[in-house]
């Protein structure tokens, strides 16, 4: 009776250890293909809000006029710009 029991311990390590070998694998390989690109564009956007193509001090998705250097005071636009100035956004791409 004895044997079955040390058998049945030894299956058991032999389990834990394959499973800790599979979710090794998946968690190193698997995860690394899934999400690595997602946490890349995560910071290719954070870098892109930060980008200020006129500098003006207002950064191109706050700045109404990223094309025309403009004031803080007027969202990144001039006291006189006008309703072209504001919608024209070529200079981004």
């Amino acid at each position: 009776m004895k044997s079955k029991k040390g058998a049945e311990g030894i299956i058991w390590i032999v389990i834990v250890f394959v499973l800790l070998l599979l979710f090794m694998f998946i968690y190193t390989g698997l995860w690394t293909k899934l999400f690595g690109k997602g946490t890349k564009g995560i910071g290719d956007q954070i870098d892109a809000t930060s980008n200020d193509h006129d500098s003006d001090g207002v950064a191109d998705f706050a700045d109404r006029c990223p094309c025309i250097p403009g004031s803080n005071e007027y969202s990144g636009c001039t006291k006189t710009s006008t309703d072209a100035d504001k919608a024209k956004r070529d200079c981004l791409k």
